[in-house]
């Protein structure tokens, strides 16, 4: 019997197959991870994530009913397609008890699926315009799940992790059981909160397992100001619009060129940033009256207009390093939901 099989391979965010689709294969994972989840109206629900050496979707291929649930890549993955006419040619040599009990099988976890089980992972938060309205916005990752990761981040590093280069290096699986199993975060989030903390820099992957690229009181203290932002009402909570943080990324990138006094206070000419970005791209990379959001965000405590050729910021050099990190990191996470939220995902 000829078994009809091919190797498929998946980017990131990429779908295997939606919610309602006719089941025409069932895949085995090879590599990588696949999350399984629904959409109800607003709400994200994961079932489950498939790892190397599982099945997803062959359900549908059993039964034939159309497909209950979204499957995406949560990393690159590579599966093996295996078509329903193999499996079906497969069954067909079983003895009829045997056939009789995958059906059995089939038929009782397919009714489990149905009810659409961890009702609690159900991504929903409110969010409260400037006029006060309060509406439920569909949020994949969440402020709690960010803090509740953090804090997990934060005891692994510490309690199980190693010192190398100055920084703490651990295991991948311990951070990750520890986020899902004690912190009950749900395997899918985890692996994307791990990827927005890699893309900003914050984590970094090695032979040795993750390093995570600030030191310990720097993360305490993320912590400590993202729930006492999350405590404070909306409208007076720090916000960084993406102008904001590009220009904020353009003083940072050249921050060791400037003088800082003996008490750590560093003076940024913003108008020596904005010469060297145009005479090396050619336009003003921003103008002088968007410095002020950086003022009212509190990052610089004065933006004083000196000359054409002096426009200083002052800054806490530390603090401003650290801060730049965490809205670095809430902004990966806003694109993040704006992109499940896009997808319905």
């Amino acid at each position: 019997m000829s078994i009809d099989t091919r190797v498929i391979t998946l980017k990131k965010g990429e779908f295997l197959f939606r919610e309602g689709e006719p089941p025409r294969s069932m895949y085995l994972v090879t590599r990588g991870m696949i999350r399984v989840f629904k959409v109800k109206g607003d709400q994200s629900i994961d079932l489950d994530t498939m790892r190397t050496g599982q099945l997803v979707g062959e359900l549908g291929v059993l039964d034939g009913n159309v497909r209950s649930a979204h499957a995406e890549a949560l990393v690159d993955s590579d599966l093996i397609e295996i078509s329903s006419a193999t499996v079906e040619k497969t069954i067909a040599t079983f003895p009829e008890w045997m056939k009789a009990l995958i059906k059995t099988i089939v038929a009782r976890i397919r009714h489990t699926t149905n009810r659409v089980k961890q009702l609690e992972q159900a991504s929903t938060q409110y969010e409260t315009d400037q006029y006060g309205n309060r509406s439920k916005t569909f949020v994949y990752v969440n402020t709690a799940e960010l803090l509740r990761f953090c804090v997990a981040l934060s005891l692994v590093a510490g309690r199980f992790g190693t010192e190398k280069s100055g920084k703490q290096t651990f295991k991948e699986e311990t951070l990750f059981r520890f986020a899902n199993q004690v912190l009950q975060l749900g395997e899918s989030k985890v692996v994307s909160l791990i990827e927005c903390m890699k893309t900003t820099g914050l984590l970094q992957h090695g032979e040795a397992g993750y390093q995570i690229m600030m030191d310990l009181p720097q993360l305490d203290r993320f912590i400590l100001f993202q729930n006492e932002q999350n405590l404070l009402e909306v409208e007076k909570q720090r916000k960084l619009s993406d102008r904001g943080l590009y220009i904020l990324s353009l003083a940072i990138a050249k921050l060791d060129t400037f003088p800082t006094d003996a008490s750590g206070q560093v003076t940024v000419n913003f108008a020596g940033i904005k010469a060297a970005e145009k005479a090396a791209y050619g336009r003003d990379p921003f103008q002088d009256n968007e410095l002020d959001e950086l003022r009212l965000a509190g990052f610089f405590s004065a933006i004083e207009v000196i000359s054409a050729s002096e426009v200083v910021g002052r800054a806490q050099k530390d603090k401003l390093k650290s801060e730049f990190r965490h809205f670095l990191l809430l902004s990966e996470i806003s694109k993040l939901n704006e992109k499940k939220r896009k997808s319905g995902s």
